[in-house]
């Protein structure tokens, strides 16, 4: 294993320890969510390839937030829905 990959992997698990830490969750579940939501929003705020300077980041943020609660409650956005 090269240098650069034992770097990325204690810098990850690090970044999904604080992460775990902060929001008082386990750490493999802080890194599962990271797995899951990360490539959303940066899907999200990038939809054609490039941050547009114009949008507004944090309403697209503000959209995506009650999908990303409901991913830490144990719910998906389609239990929530059956429900309502």
């Amino acid at each position: 294993m090269g240098l650069l990959v034992i770097l990325d992997y204690l810098v990850r698990r690090a970044f999904d320890n604080a992460l775990a830490a902060k929001m008082g969750i386990d750490p493999a579940q802080a890194s599962n969510f990271l797995a899951e939501y990360l490539p959303k929003i940066v899907d999200n705020l990038t939809p054609a390839g490039k941050i547009d300077p114009a949008a507004g980041h944090q309403q697209g943020l503000a959209a995506l937030l009650p999908s990303l609660l409901q991913s830490l409650s144990g719910q998906s956005p389609s239990d929530q829905s059956a429900r309502t």
